[in-house]
């Protein structure tokens, strides 16, 4: 096993060889791809927590209990304030409850 190493890493003992730099780039690519896999894997679960806070809000938006609704997307501002899709469905909201209480 030792041997095979060995001549992975150098050829006459002093220089690297061909199958040592490939086998450190591909350690670098490996890498890099775990990066972006696990950065993928965290959007991925901020959207469907998102999808989920909009979910509840649509169920009581189909009951017109647009109050609860509202409720429910400010809690999921506190923990995504800056999630344009949930600070547009606020907006809608509160022009809905501004709307049907002017009359």
């Amino acid at each position: 096993m030792w041997a095979i190493i060995s001549e992975c890493f150098a050829i006459d003992g002093a220089d690297m060889g061909f199958g040592a730099i490939g086998l450190v780039m591909l350690t670098v690519v490996l890498i890099f791809y775990l990066k972006m896999v696990d950065a993928r894997a965290r959007g991925w679960s901020h959207k469907s927590q998102v999808e989920s806070i909009i979910e509840k809000a649509d169920i009581f938006e189909s009951v017109a209990d647009d109050k609860s609704a509202l409720k429910i997307i400010e809690s999921g501002l506190l923990e995504y304030p800056d999630n344009p899709h949930l600070m547009d469905r606020k907006q809608i909201l509160l022009r809905r409850l501004d709307s049907s209480s002017s009359e």
